[in-house]
């Protein structure tokens, strides 16, 4: 974060760029080990568990843009105030670290000891996860993105702490869709809970877009913004204790953060064509073939709880 701010202020795109590639590199480890960890704790729990996980880190997303857009306010919409408030927010990031560096952690299981000699291979079932995954964030990471520019350019919101309240509210909706969903998923099952969050956050979407009423966005945040608790709940199910982190590696990054890389970008290129709302809902083309991939792996799901159960 420092290093983007050093480009943005020198006017260095080189600088900046390799700023936010470092800074997605250093982030995109968590969740697979988070996903992991919770995973062997609390077993076909785990759903539960990712989704209060899920909602606080819902809830610092949902917090940043209030934050950033009231640091912009307060500083001036500059590249120096650009600066100073990437500068703030990295000494807080740091703050926040120290704890991880203080705390030991143990694990619950103390007669748990990993069989090296198992050896983790992906399943047919995990490879469609990874890729409903992937579908799934090109669409919820095109409207997340770009989600801001459409606010302002067609519908009439300004560049300023209102914006920002705004997209806390619709982040917000996550904190509350986590947990809940997670929980949903453990007593009715994740694969039926992923789908109908899927089908659930397009629909309210849709109506956003015909309707122009910042509730229905509300409620696709609350759908869309679920992948934690219900992806990698599942995708632990699917592996066996001993391959829980690189299944949620393949599951998050080639499929989840892969997907939030190719959606962003296909907005980007195209709407220099086309108005941002109609590509975005052309990119939901990507999440409806997601609920298609579904059914190939619902009906392995009531295998995997007896597999999780023993």
């Amino acid at each position: 974060m420092i290093i983007t701010a050093i480009g943005i202020l020198e006017r260095n795109l080189y600088v900046t760029t390799a700023g936010i590639s470092l800074g997605g590199f250093a982030s995109a480890f968590y969740h697979p080990m988070g996903g992991s960890a919770l995973t062997y704790v609390y077993g076909i729990q785990a759903g539960s568990a990712m989704g209060i996980n899920g909602a606080f880190s819902n809830l610092g997303t949902a917090l940043y843009p209030s934050i950033m857009f009231g640091l912009l306010s307060f500083l001036s919409i500059t590249n120096l105030g650009v600066f100073y408030s990437l500068i703030i927010l990295s000494i807080a990031s740091l703050i926040a670290s120290i704890p991880l560096m203080l705390i030991k952690f143990r694990t619950p299981n103390k007669n748990y000891v990993r069989d090296r000699n198992n050896q983790f291979v992906i399943s047919f079932p995990l490879i469609i996860l990874t890729i409903i995954m992937l579908l799934r964030a090109i669409f919820t990471q095109g409207v997340i993105q770009f989600l801001p520019t459409m606010l302002i350019t067609e519908y009439s919101y300004k560049f300023n702490i209102d914006l920002g309240y705004t997209l806390t509210i619709i982040f917000a909706a996550g904190t509350l869709g986590q947990p809940t969903l997670g929980y949903l998923s453990d007593k009715f099952g994740r694969v039926i809970l992923l789908t109908l969050s899927t089908i659930f956050s397009i629909f309210f979407f849709f109506i956003f877009i015909y309707t122009a009423l910042p509730y229905f966005l509300i409620i696709f945040g609350l759908f869309a913004l679920s992948n934690f608790s219900l992806a990698l709940s599942l995708a632990g199910e699917i592996a066996k204790k001993e391959g829980t982190g690189l299944a949620n590696a393949y599951v998050w990054g080639l499929g989840n953060t892969t997907g939030s890389a190719i959606g962003p970008a296909l907005v980007g290129l195209l709407s220099q064509y086309f108005s941002i709302s109609f590509f975005l809902q052309i990119l939901s083309l990507f999440a409806i073939l997601s609920i298609f991939l579904v059914f190939a792996i619902s009906k392995k799901e009531e295998e995997i709880k007896v597999q999780a159960l023993h």
